[in-house]
């Protein structure tokens, strides 16, 4: 089924893991939620409609979102950046409908901006708000654990302020992944429960 189809089974009250299967992590239900609203108020088609609008807005913010990663190599850098990224065929393929990866890449993207000024690793609190922002990402798709990780180990090894940015980084991190997985956590423990 269909991310959006199953947000709106979610707001209708039945659950994912108990009363029907999802595979994925529950974030994407969680970001469709809204969509899932519009749906029914309106109609499934016009809820789907927007769902992909939206996937596509996703999926375009990424090529400023990654320029302005690269933007202090200089204009060649950054426009090769784009560029490659608005063609890149993975990324136009994913973004016609409803699909984990634009999401995926588009808060991967803004937790890695947060995390980075010119070039360099950002103050705690940069990194806080990129740590909350890439837990969030693993709870649309596991995979954000690999930027996850490359951003901890730029932390560890940064030696003037590797307690400070480490901690304020990997506490973040883990409240970005399980404050929104509790309530499906409880889910989970409740149908062990009833079996």
């Amino acid at each position: 089924r269909r991310s959006s189809d199953l947000a709106l089974r979610l707001i209708e009250g039945q659950l994912p893991y108990k009363d029907f299967a999802f595979i994925q992590p529950p974030g994407i239900l969680l970001l469709m939620t809204p969509v899932a609203l519009v749906a029914k108020i309106t109609t499934t088609v016009k809820g789907l409609a927007l769902a992909r609008v939206l996937t596509a807005l996703a999926s375009a913010a990424c090529v400023p979102l990654a320029g302005n990663l690269v933007r202090h190599r200089g204009a060649a850098v950054t426009l090769v950046t784009c560029g490659a990224l608005a063609v890149y065929p993975g990324d136009i393929t994913t973004a016609h409908t409803l699909m984990l990866e634009p999401w995926l890449n588009l808060f991967c993207l803004l937790g890695v901006n947060a995390a980075f000024r010119h070039g360099h690793l950002a103050r705690p609190g940069r990194l806080a708000w990129a740590g909350l922002v890439l837990g969030f990402a693993g709870v649309i798709k596991f995979w954000a654990i690999a930027p996850a990780a490359v951003l901890l180990i730029l932390c560890l090894a940064d030696r003037q302020e590797r307690r400070r940015r480490t901690g304020a980084y990997v506490g973040a991190l883990a409240a970005g992944f399980v404050l929104p997985l509790l309530p499906f956590l409880e889910i989970g423990r409740a149908s062990c429960r009833e079996r």
